[in-house]
């Protein structure tokens, strides 16, 4: 699979790592281009500097942003990136902040707290995904899967409430 990410921090960092052990991360943009660069060159891919720089032919882009930020990215990217999966790691953010305007929306959202200075053990570290439709369900269970042994399937209620608690 052909994955470009949307951030360069924390959440960021460590999914582009666990992801490129099995996929190809084409891109990375982050507002500021150096920690894009950064992140870029560690796991292989190239860095953007503008969302519009993102390769259209892929098969998935992560927006692992602020919750505050999401809804301003996705109305830039949907349009340039509009047979694209596209997926945001929030907790709290409803998947409707994404699929009012992008068809094919979903969640990956990791439980997991996130630091630069340690190792994620992902095989034990609880997904949890949510798509639009039941073909992008499958497909984020499937990566879901490679990185975790334990993958759920929740709404955006259901992942809320475990959000809060």
């Amino acid at each position: 699979m052909r994955i470009s990410l949307i951030g360069a921090g924390r959440v960021a960092h460590h999914l582009a790592h666990a992801l490129s052990q099995y996929h190809q991360i084409m891109q990375i943009y982050s507002r500021s281009f150096e920690p894009a660069q950064t992140l870029a060159a560690q796991v292989g891919a190239t860095a953007a500097a503008k969302i519009s720089e993102i390769n259209p032919e892929i098969d998935l882009v992560i927006i692992a942003v602020s919750d505050q930020a999401i809804a301003s990215i996705i109305a830039e990217t949907h349009q340039h990136l509009a047979d694209v999966l596209i997926v945001h790691t929030s907790g709290s953010t409803d998947i409707e902040v994404l699929a009012k305007t992008h068809a094919r929306a979903g969640v990956f959202y990791p439980l997991q707290t996130f630091s630069l200075d340690r190792e994620i053990p992902w095989s034990d570290t609880p997904l949890f995904v949510e798509a639009k439709s039941e073909v992008d369900l499958v497909l984020l269970s499937q990566l879901a899967n490679q990185l975790s042994s334990r993958v759920y399937q929740y709404t955006s209620a259901q992942r809320l409430s475990l959000h809060l608690a």
